[in-house]
């Protein structure tokens, strides 16, 4: 048993950072196909700054919520997403600025995937935080890797 729970705690470690890494690679993929894609005039329809307020940490999130319409061959389609990566954070004038920048009644360009337009979005490209989720990710794989070692170098100490 005492070797057991190291190796299932380093493997849950290295397998749940790889999961988040791999997510994290496929939005940075996106986020750089997105500059190929085409756009069409959309209409913001809302904008607003919602708040979620954890009971564990007891820390507040903020988030701008934008939602827009857009056409693509005469069918409509609604969109949520402004970048990829786009989380919430808890400096709420960050948000307050991304909701103002978006009001409601504003024409945008939005960005979509040409074989699904429901996958779209305001801010084509790679952000600084499309890197959040592949770095969370190492952060978690790291451990996963160390632990095996640290308990080697310990037993044959």
């Amino acid at each position: 048993m005492g070797k057991i729970v190291p190796r299932v705690m380093s493997w849950t470690f290295i397998l749940f950072g790889a999961a988040i890494s791999t997510w994290g690679v496929q939005n940075l993929m996106r986020a750089r196909e997105s500059l190929d894609w085409p756009k069409a005039s959309g209409q913001i329809v809302s904008s607003h700054v919602s708040t979620d307020r954890s009971k564990e940490s007891d820390g507040v999130s903020y988030r701008a919520r934008i939602e827009y319409e857009f056409l693509v061959k005469q069918r409509k389609f609604t969109g949520t997403r402004i970048a990829y990566g786009d989380y919430g954070s808890s400096f709420r004038s960050v948000h307050e600025e991304i909701a103002k920048r978006y009001s409601k009644g504003k024409t945008v360009e939005v960005f979509y995937r040409p074989s699904d337009p429901k996958e779209c979005l305001l801010e084509p490209g790679v952000k600084g935080q499309t890197w959040y989720l592949p770095f969370f990710g190492l952060v978690f794989i790291f451990p996963g890797v160390l632990i095996p070692i640290l308990i080697k170098q310990s037993a044959k100490k």
